[in-house]
């Protein structure tokens, strides 16, 4: 907020840009000079087992430093950062030319008289770079926001961008704030524009906790640019928030009403973009409601999803379940297709809920989401290899990935190749002889308990 005040503000982002400018280059002296020494070590010192150890002391200050710049300023400052290395490259160029100066004079290509003039150039253009203080604007949530990804599915005209961004919050958040303090209701949806933040449960003896829709304490997730805080909960109707969001960096955000997030939401296929981005929140956060996914990491559910497919349905719209699905919201009911009339099977289905393959179709009871689960498992849900060969068949190399420059809430965007090419093709039908309507059971184990 000091930065907005007049004059005061500008003295202040001053103090600041020397501050990071001063240890930004201070850590790259750092690094260059500990390689210089590195390479001066092995002719100084005979013994090879003390040159090693001082290379390996070397390379984990490097390390550190490196670390440091990377976490610290480039991703915290980056506005700061580029405007120091173009500093220091600058000066470089001026160093390298005023050396190129004295070697000409030495070999006698250029007389004394020219060598002044150049030299007083070269000292000239230090000066100005020395005086000159950097030009950082720091960046601003609302500048940035026609580039996240998200907002991009939202917003459909200029009327709706110029709504948003009366409607919306310019925030900044220190390391160590709770992005929630003020927002316990869940009444904000957060678009984090730089920096990061990790989300995590309150701890289980937290009164404000929403019981109905807590989250699995094992829930931990760093939260970066392009991603959509409070989304999950606003498409869930949660009113009571349970988890706390701590920034881990400098982190700039917009900060805007779940009122004016529902109003963009205009069509079905918003709505199923909404959700395809918070269906891989939904699984980490609720991992214990879905035993067959335990022991999967988060990049192996995040494949997992992208293989999957989000439907969001209306009351009485069918949905194939050959291939099984997790009902996230809403719910189904199992209709036989057996008959010429499809009749109902069983109870209703809420979500959550993992509904194994069956011939037959879900009918919507209420407005649902589900996640239509990839045909390449569908013969190995309820069987005890299906964990490993979810892991396999997720890390397969030709399976390839492709870190996406858009904003996204799930960072990376998947190639889905062939089933050929994945060597999932088999010959075989899906056996479905195993009631696979009831709970299975394995070993006198249930294995699932929500069908």
């Amino acid at each position: 907020l000091i930065m907005k005040i007049p004059y005061i503000g500008r003295f202040f982002m001053s103090l600041l840009v020397d501050h990071i400018s001063f240890c930004y280059a201070t850590s790259v002296l750092f690094i260059h000079g500990h390689m210089e020494a590195e390479e001066a070590i092995t002719r100084i010192v005979s013994s090879k087992q003390i040159t090693e150890v001082i290379k390996e002391l070397s390379q984990r200050n490097i390390t550190q430093a490196r670390a440091y710049i990377k976490s610290r300023i480039n991703s915290e400052f980056p506005e700061i950062a580029s405007s120091v290395q173009t500093r220091m490259a600058s000066m470089q160029i001026l160093d390298f030319l005023r050396t190129r100066a004295i070697e000409f004079t030495e070999k006698g290509l250029i007389d004394d008289r020219e060598y002044s003039k150049v030299m007083d150039n070269i000292e000239m253009h230090i000066y100005t770079l020395n005086m000159i203080p950097p030009s950082v604007t720091m960046v601003k949530a609302k500048d940035e926001m026609k580039n996240i990804q998200i907002l991009q599915e939202l917003v459909s005209s200029p009327e709706e961008w110029d709504h948003l961004d009366m409607k919306s919050l310019d925030c900044v958040a220190n390391e160590g704030q709770n992005l929630f303090d003020d927002d316990p209701n869940c009444e904000f949806v957060y678009f984090l524009v730089k920096g990061k933040a990790l989300e995590k449960p309150f701890h289980s003896d937290e009164e404000t906790k929403d019981q109905s829709h807590s989250f699995d304490q094992s829930y931990n997730e760093i939260r970066k640019s392009g991603h959509a805080v409070g989304l999950y909960e606003m498409l869930m109707n949660i009113n009571k928030r349970n988890t706390q969001c701590i920034a881990r960096t400098l982190l700039v955000y917009l900060k805007v009403p779940c009122s004016i997030v529902r109003d963009l939401i205009t069509t079905k296929d918003k709505e199923t973009k909404m959700w395809s981005h918070v269906v891989i929140v939904m699984l980490k956060a609720n991992i214990s409601q879905f035993p067959f996914l335990h022991g999967l990491s988060g990049e192996q559910l995040e494949k997992l999803v992208f293989l999957s497919k989000c439907i969001v349905a209306d009351a009485n719209e069918r949905v194939e379940a050959v291939d099984g699905v997790i009902l996230i919201k809403g719910a189904v009911a199992k209709m036989s297709t057996q008959e010429a009339t499809p009749t109902k099977t069983g109870e209703s289905i809420v979500g959550y809920a993992f509904i194994k393959p069956f011939f037959g179709v879900l009918q919507t009871e209420s407005h649902s989401v589900l996640l239509k689960l990839p045909s390449e498992l569908r013969e190995l849900w309820g069987t005890p290899a299906l964990r490993a060969k979810i892991g396999g068949i997720l890390q397969h190399p030709e399976l390839g990935v492709k870190k996406s420059r858009a904003y996204s809430h799930v960072p990376a965007v998947y190639e889905k190749n062939s089933e050929s090419m994945l060597g999932l093709n088999s010959s075989k039908e899906p056996d479905f002889s195993i009631n696979k309507i009831d709970v299975a059971e394995h070993h006198g184990q249930t294995i699932f308990n929500n069908t």
